[in-house]
């Protein structure tokens, strides 16, 4: 465990879109993922994002560039280094406005069925 990170055990999902919109930065270190919507989730919440050359969402970031990635997940040296750099130079517009828009599409999708689902509600 670090010092500097704030682990959560079970929290709702209006509890994890909250500490997304507070954060200032949203990592996915992986060895292996196919497609993770929380990086897309992240980015429409307003956090800049660092991510591993393995997350498949990166995919679907055109705008994605060499410094918003890891390419050793286990590199504390890089993974430090772009923290610092993230942090100061605040990627979320860039690739807010790089995500395709077949993903944009889906989004857009889930957030009307969220608002109709609450409105029933």
């Amino acid at each position: 465990k670090f010092e500097f990170v704030r682990y959560y055990e079970d929290i709702s999902r209006e509890q994890t879109v909250a500490l997304m919109r507070e954060s200032a930065l949203f990592i996915q270190n992986s060895l292996f993922d196919t497609f993770n919507l929380s990086v897309i989730e992240a980015i429409f919440s307003g956090c800049s994002l660092l991510v591993s050359d393995k997350v498949g969402a990166a995919g679907a970031i055109a705008s994605l560039e060499k410094c918003d990635q890891i390419y050793d997940t286990y590199d504390i040296d890089e993974i430090a280094e772009k923290i610092k750099y993230t942090l100061s130079c605040p990627n979320n517009l860039r690739l807010r406005k790089g995500i395709t828009d077949e993903i944009s599409n889906i989004i857009s999708a889930k957030k009307l069925v969220e608002k109709i689902t609450e409105y029933a509600k």
